[in-house]
C-alpha cells in the first residue's frame, strides 16, 4: 500500500528530474505532500528529499507511460508539465500513478477526485 509521507520532494525542474520523482515515489512507495522547484525559499515544516536528475530512471518513466498509458497520456502529461499552474508536479506524479493502476482509460477519467489517486 502506498501512503502519503510526511516529506516533500525538491528536483531541478526538469522534465527528466520530474520523471525521476516518479521513479523515486514508486521505488520508495511514498507520495510526497508536494514536489518543490529549487529555488523555493519559504521555510517548510516538513522534511526536504533532494531527488537527482539520473537520465537512465527517467528513461524508464518515459519509456512506460505510452505502453501503459498511452501515447494521448504521455502527451498531456508534456503539456500539463509546459503549464504554470500552481502543485503541476504533484498532480502529474498522481495522474501517473492513476494510470499505472488503471491504464489508457486514465484519459478519460475527469471526475475523479484527488482522493483516488493516494491509494
Amino acid at each position: 500500500m502506498h501512503n502519503q509521507s510526511d516529506l516533500i520532494y525538491r528536483y531541478d525542474g526538469s522534465f527528466d528530474g520530474l520523471l525521476c520523482c516518479v521513479f523515486e515515489s514508486y521505488e520508495k512507495k511514498e507520495i510526497p505532500m508536494d514536489i518543490l522547484l529549487p529555488d523555493t525559499s519559504q521555510p517548510l515544516l516538513f522534511s526536504v528529499k533532494e531527488i537527482p536528475t539520473d537520465l537512465q530512471k527517467a528513461s524508464r518513466v518515459l519509456a512506460s507511460i505510452p505502453k501503459k498509458l498511452g501515447t494521448v497520456a504521455l502527451n498531456f502529461v508534456r503539456h500539463a508539465f509546459l503549464t504554470c499552474l500552481v502543485q503541476k508536479e504533484l498532480n502529474i506524479l498522481l495522474f501517473l500513478r492513476l494510470g499505472y493502476r488503471h491504464g489508457p482509460s486514465v484519459i478519460n477519467m475527469l471526475t475523479n477526485g484527488r482522493g483516488e489517486y493516494t491509494l
